[in-house]
């Protein structure tokens, strides 16, 4: 229908009515129509039309393509040949389809209207009201899709400019399997309800604030349930407030956590319950339960250069040995002119001290080279050069056997030493009154190493060893460095009525392949009323070779 001089605005003012049966186009040939739609489909559908080409409605619309998308509904399209002033509204009773679909299409309209992101949620099912322009989306819609349930009523602004969509609206997912949104195989699924307000879809780029309860969140096999969240995420960085009401954690967070490439933390967490073994966030113990008030300001990409605190307050922790309390627990890292200092300060547990220019990875190396430089032979590890640092630690109770559960330090123990890879030189000292390992009790322990020293390189003695197999006491141990071998002399008592009698003399190098090479001198043994001689005629005999990893050894002869 059209009044007379409306075919010079065909477009704009002729009316149309039409009502399609089993109707079928294929889009190649509506693009020659109009230029924003794609070409590889067939539409299938049947629905009345009426408006102007430019601004039209779709009624009892019932469509399907041979790319598997469907719409039922009614839809509302104006300005379809002005871009720039494009607008659908719709009352979908069911739309199905996944981005792929959607962008083949519509690619002009909506490829750089829908955020690649969404193509991570896969085929999906969705019923409402949608409002669709140039730069924005407002919808309200109740979705099904392959990785979960979503029900949401959002405003999202800046469609058109990719990552740096904004939103502002209520939100609730139900078994969102929020993993493969994201693309972390430690996320599993997640459902939350809560309002939202932010902008960009990817982890890089995101800055929302959240307001909502989470009622489910996957995390490392565990199903976190019952928590409330009041915060801004952003880069990788979370600031505000959390509260958990898991039946194995309990906490309230506050603060800022940031984990980009210079990680940043700065909260204070108080934890009134969490069971780390049914959280499987630390396994190896039999049982593992922390709770204690947290304080930490943290800064830096990785050990070797974090600033900072961590504070413990009223805190324990429960495994299978002990329960382990302390009123209060300090750890300070500061590094000033490449010198880095690490303080452990707690009145009850430990107090020290780790003081130099190294690097926390090449710790091990560093003390094997010293050592090592005792031998001609001996290939060094590669490190960085102008490493060193002392170290001092008084232990008051046997908080070492939270990191290493078969090994429990007795009070009042002190462990001190020197490392310098330049100069290469290695000293520890290791005094204890009682060393519970292994099924083994040592008392009274005193370890001198001094890979320097002209007179001995290692003075070990120790009162008693008992175990359940054999009892040792007045253990005495010394070695000194001679022409590139380190021999070693051990005298000792045995048994538990203390008869037996053993002197030992041994020695090791490293041969002209970097083999280790340990043999025995002349030693002896009082075992039983027996007296017992290794190696009498003091030869170069009574040997083992090995490699460094152990894997291959030759035994020479042996006389007992």
């Amino acid at each position: 229908n059209y009044e007379p001089g409306d075919l010079s605005d065909f477009t704009n003012k002729v009316q149309i009515e039409a009502d399609f049966k089993k109707s079928d186009i294929v889009l190649s040939d509506l693009k020659k129509l109009y230029g924003q739609f794609g070409r590889h489909d067939i539409i299938h559908f049947t629905g009345q039309v009426k408006g102007t080409i430019n601004d039209f409605v779709l009624e009892n619309i019932d469509l399907e393509s041979d790319r598997n998308s469907s719409l039922r509904g009614d839809v509302h399209l104006t300005n379809m040949l002005t871009p720039e002033k494009f607008k659908l509204t719709g009352d979908i009773k069911e739309i199905s389809s996944n981005y792929d679909h959607l962008v083949n299409l519509l690619p002009d309209l909506l490829g750089a209207k829908i955020p690649e992101e969404l193509e991570n949620i896969g085929f999906f099912t969705s019923q409402g009201k949608v409002a669709i322009t140039k730069s924005s989306v407002d919808v309200q819609l109740r979705t099904i899709a392959q990785i979960g349930m979503s029900d949401v009523d959002l405003k999202l602004l800046n469609i058109d400019k990719g990552d740096l969509v904004s939103y502002k609206g209520k939100i609730e997912l139900v078994d969102f399997r929020l993993g493969e949104f994201v693309k972390d195989s430690m996320i599993g699924d997640f459902s939350m309800v809560g309002e939202v307000e932010g902008e960009g879809l990817s982890i890089e780029k995101i800055n929302i604030r959240i307001k909502g309860h989470i009622s489910k969140h996957q995390y490392r096999g565990y199903t976190y349930s019952n928590i409330d969240i009041n915060g801004v995420l952003r880069d990788k960085q979370f600031d505000g407030y959390l509260s958990v009401n898991d039946p194995n954690i309990k906490l309230e967070f506050k603060g800022l956590a940031e984990l980009s490439d210079i990680k940043k933390f700065n909260f204070n967490a108080d934890i009134a319950y969490a069971d780390f073994l049914k959280l499987n966030l630390f396994t190896r113990d039999e049982k593992s339960i922390l709770k204690g008030k947290i304080e930490m300001d943290l800064t830096g990409s990785s050990l070797d250069n974090i600033e900072g605190l961590i504070s413990f307050k009223e805190a324990s922790y429960s495994n299978q040995n002990d329960d382990y309390y302390f009123k209060d627990f300090t750890v300070t890292s500061e590094n000033k002119d490449s010198i880095r200092e690490l303080k452990v300060n707690s009145t009850d547990i430990i107090n020290g001290f780790v003081r130099g220019n190294f690097k926390y990875r090449e710790l091990k190396k560093l003390a094997m080279n010293s050592l090592g430089s005792l031998f001609v032979n001996y290939e060094k590890e590669e490190v960085m050069p102008g490493q060193f640092l002392d170290f001092r630690f008084n232990m008051y109770n046997k908080i070492v056997d939270v990191f290493f559960p078969d090994i429990q330090l007795g009070p009042n123990s002190i462990i001190k030493g020197t490392v310098d890879s330049d100069q290469d030189i290695f000293k520890l000292s290791v005094k204890s009154p009682e060393i519970e390992a292994f099924e083994y009790t040592i008392d009274q322990i005193n370890l001198q190493i001094d890979n320097k020293n002209p007179l001995f390189n290692t003075l070990l003695s120790v009162d008693e060893i008992d175990s359940k197999y054999y009892n040792l006491s007045q253990i005495n141990l010394v070695n000194v460095m001679l022409n590139d071998t380190l021999f070693m002399r051990a005298d000792m008592i045995g048994g538990r009525e203390k008869q037996e009698k053993y002197t030992f003399s041994f020695y090791h190098t490293f041969n002209e392949k970097n083999q280790s090479v340990v043999g025995m001198k002349h030693s002896e043994l009082t075992f039983k009323q027996n007296t017992w001689h290794i190696n009498p005629e003091n030869n170069n005999q009574n040997k083992v070779v090995y490699d460094k990893d152990i894997k291959t050894y030759a035994i020479d002869d042996f006389n007992i």
